[in-house]
């Protein structure tokens, strides 16, 4: 969100901040002890390549997605979603017996000593794709409407 944010604004003190942000960002969780700094500069290097990648095909995926009835751009939302949760399911069933660290059980029951944090569990797979397809469908149906337009009066 910083990169594509930094990469669209006119004004340098505003991209400075973006930037600072990203990188604060990804110090602090090393600091906090939640992530290695290799997993910071993968992240960093992953972010910096789907951002290149994003801004690459986002004229061309806006000129085919102009091209679209609101329909189908939903069906394609919920297609998508639901292949988010079949691959989820696919990796849980490939690993069924693996069993995870005890060190990792460890840390989990320091950050959340309610035992709430499951990475086996189906909820995140479907909470996610949930989301995409409430923000993708209400897009479509927006785009339909003429889009945003946030001009006007207040009242």
């Amino acid at each position: 969100m910083w990169g594509l944010f930094a990469a669209s604004t006119k004004k340098r003190v505003l991209r400075a901040i973006a930037v600072a942000l990203i990188l604060l960002i990804g110090f602090s969780r090393v600091v906090l002890g939640v992530h290695f700094t290799s997993d910071v500069l993968v992240g960093w290097l992953l972010g910096g390549l789907l951002l290149l990648i994003v801004l690459r095909l986002e004229p061309h995926v806006i000129r085919w997605v102009k091209t679209q009835r609101p329909w189908r751009l939903a069906l394609i939302a919920f297609l998508v979603s639901l292949t988010a949760i079949a691959f989820h399911i696919l990796i849980l069933l490939a690993t069924i017996d693996w069993q995870f660290p005890a060190e990792w059980r460890t840390a989990a029951a320091i950050t959340d000593p309610s035992g709430v944090i499951d990475p086996l569990s189906l909820d995140g797979a479907i909470s996610g794709a949930s989301v995409f397809f409430g923000l993708s469908g209400g897009a479509a149906w927006l785009w339909s409407r003429g889009g945003f337009e946030a001009r006007g009066s207040t009242f």
